[in-house]
């Protein structure tokens, strides 16, 4: 609702808003203030009212010296401290008795495999081929005789591949010439091993006799 003004006796008014200032309007309103103030200042100096500010006191400047730096104290040493003795623990000397084992392993024996048995014959003599040997012209004008003995090796084949003399005649010429004969003209039916034939030693006494 709008509020009615007394204007007059009588009469009443609707009272109307002022326009809001711009800002050049408050600009001037605060120089004319300030320039209010200052031209009353000027006539309160110039009346007397207000004492002029006069010229400053002369001042004195005293340079302090620098204040010294307090020196701490150096810092008291750690304190020392033995290391506590190291105790070493005695060694106890424990008996331990040692109880021998009453378990037995044994162990079966391996199967001995059965052998196999196989017949092995001996060589013979081929009486045919065992002859006397030729009497050594020279041990017979000497007189030389004797009887001597021989090993032989009867090879696979039969024949005598080795004759080594075990007792001797006695004279060398007989025995050479045993062993000579022997090797050359006896022959043997070879030893078998089964169906195999094999090598085989065995013995022969051969006699020089002067008649």
């Amino acid at each position: 609702m709008s509020s009615l003004a007394f204007q007059s006796p009588g009469a009443f008014r609707v009272p109307t808003k002022h326009a809001p200032k711009t800002p050049s309007q408050r600009a001037l309103s605060v120089a004319f203030v300030v320039a209010v103030h200052a031209i009353l200042y000027g006539l309160l100096t110039t009346l007397g009212f207000k004492p002029l500010p006069g010229p400053p006191h002369n001042m004195i400047a005293t340079l302090l010296p620098d204040t010294p730096k307090e020196t701490l104290p150096p810092p008291p040493p750690l304190p020392e401290f033995a290391p506590p003795p190291i105790a070493i623990a005695p060694v106890l000397d424990i008996p331990i008795e040692i109880v021998p084992s009453t378990t037995a392993i044994t162990v079966p024996p391996a199967p001995v495999e059965p052998r196999a048995i196989v017949d092995q014959t001996r060589a013979r003599a081929l009486l045919a081929t065992h002859t006397t040997p030729d009497y050594p012209p020279v041990s017979r004008r000497l007189g030389e005789q004797g009887t001597l003995r021989l090993k032989l090796v009867i090879t696979p084949q039969g024949a005598v591949g080795e004759a080594t003399v075990e007792s001797s005649s006695g004279f060398k010429r007989l025995d050479d010439t045993a062993v000579q004969w022997v090797k050359t003209h006896w022959r043997y039916q070879p030893a078998f091993q089964g169906t195999k034939a094999i090598s085989y030693v065995t013995q022969a006494v051969v006699t020089f006799k002067l008649t």
